[in-house]
């Protein structure tokens, strides 16, 4: 028997990367579909919940982060959409 193919496909763009002060987050959807998008430490600590919303497919989508008051260091930034999840390390230098 073969599996169901998930034909749903996430993008997600930090930029630039390392930043000191502003990253520029883009991320997009194949699919229609509910999406979050989410900024961990090191260690996996949740520190933002950046969006939580719904997205239309292939829409590319920006949010501006303002890491003026992280602290220096390495983060993860997760973007879930469906059964589809996409990570990233985001670089923070001061």
């Amino acid at each position: 028997t073969a599996l169901p193919e998930n034909n749903e496909h996430v993008f997600l763009s930090l930029s630039p990367n390392p930043c000191s002060s502003r990253c520029d987050i883009s991320f997009s959807v194949s699919n229609q579909s509910s999406a979050t998008l989410e900024v961990f430490t090191s260690s996996g600590q949740l520190i933002a919940e950046l969006f939580n919303n719904r997205l239309q497919n292939d829409v590319v989508n920006h949010f501006e982060l303002d890491a003026a008051g992280f602290p220096q260091g390495f983060y993860i930034c997760k973007f879930s959409s469906g059964n589809t999840t996409s990570y990233r390390r985001l670089v923070i230098m001061k």
